[in-house]
This record gives structure tokens, sequence and C-alpha cells, in this order.
């Protein structure tokens, strides 16, 4: 791994610093093959200088998670402005504005759903990050369902319905089995998102 020079970091920055080494390590390997001590090795910091702010390297995954999930719920606020609440262009924005997500930010979104972090209750920053991304989603299919467009079933069976294809189609951009064009990607996440509404519709 490249070392950078210890100037690279202000001080106080020095965890901002090791988030940023993980994601450029993650964007390289495509993977979290790293240690502690590798990231300390890249920011050209002493070797005990991460554990200043992450216990172990779960903590610092977790980290990186919660950042995913900020960026995930802020940018599916952002696209469900765009259409109105309670309607099907509504979801479908929704959805286009995940795959879209995973598509820019593909570090943030391999370690998002690692196993190590399935259990979030650890980490109650990462849960909190993560139910309230989810319950943008959940609160658009309750919109679509109480303005009688979406089938009157059980909302969360719904939700587990649609999160499960759209995170296979962003899953899908992410290992790079369409392409690295965002135009493609795009046209990809608008054809499942409509399927995905055929299938939600009354």
């Amino acid at each position: 791994m490249p070392t950078r020079s210890r100037s690279t970091y202000h001080h106080g920055d020095l965890r901002r610093a090791i988030i940023d080494a993980a994601l450029e390590a993650i964007r390289e390997e495509g993977s979290p093959d790293f240690s502690l001590r590798a990231l300390a090795r890249r920011v050209g910091v002493a070797p005990s200088a991460p554990y200043r702010h992450f216990g172990d390297k779960t903590a610092l995954l977790a980290a990186i998670a919660t950042e995913g999930f900020r960026l995930l719920a802020d940018g599916l606020r952002k696209a469900a402005g765009r259409a109105d609440p309670g309607s099907l262009d509504h979801l479908r924005e929704l959805g286009v504005a995940y795959v879209r997500f995973a598509a820019r930010h593909r570090a943030h979104f391999r370690i998002m759903f690692r196993p190590e972090l399935a259990d979030k209750t650890p980490y109650p920053e990462l849960l909190a990050a993560a139910g309230d991304s989810f319950g943008v989603l959940t609160a658009a299919i309750r919109a679509a369902q109480e303005s009688g467009v979406v089938r009157p079933e059980e909302t969360g069976r719904l939700v587990r319905a649609s999160w499960g294809m759209v995170h296979g189609i962003a899953a899908l951009a992410v290992a790079g089995q369409f392409g690295h064009t965002p135009r493609k990607i795009e046209a990809i996440a608008r054809s499942a998102s409509d399927a995905l509404i055929q299938g939600l519709e009354v």
C-alpha cells in the first residue's frame, strides 16, 4: 500500500483520515482486506494511532457503514422530492436513487451490508442511520398504499420485497456487471424500477 506524509491531515482530523484511507483501500482492493496497522502506514502515523478512534476493525467498518447509510438517506430524500408523495413516480425515483447511490459510492456500499455488521445493536449510530434510510422507503410505500396506487398488503412485506429487488440491481452494478457508464446504469435502474412498480400496482 502506498503511504502518505504525516502532513496529509490536520491535527484533530485523524479519524477522518483513517476512514478516507480505508475507503481508498476498499476501492483499490474491492474488499476491506486490510488491518488498522496497514491503514496507519497508509496515512503515515504510528501503528497505535487508529485505536484512538476505533476499538477494532469492525468499529471502523461500522463508521463507514454509518456514513454510507446517511448518504443513502440523503440521496433518497432528494430523489423523493422530484415526484408527488404517494405516487408511483415517487417510488420509481427512490428505486433509481438507490442504484445511483450504490454506483457512486461503491466503497461504502460494499461495507454497509457486511455480515459482521448484520447485528447493528453494538453500534447505535449505525442502527439509527440504517433505520432512517429504510424509513424513507417504508413511508413511501405506505403513502402509495394510502393513495390507492399500491396493493393494500402488509407494508413491511412489500418493503422487504422492494428493497430486495432494487438491492440486487445495485449489487450487480457495483460488481461491474452493467459496465461503468452512469447513463447505462441509470437506464437499467429505471427499467428495474418500472418492473418493481408493475408488481406493486393495484
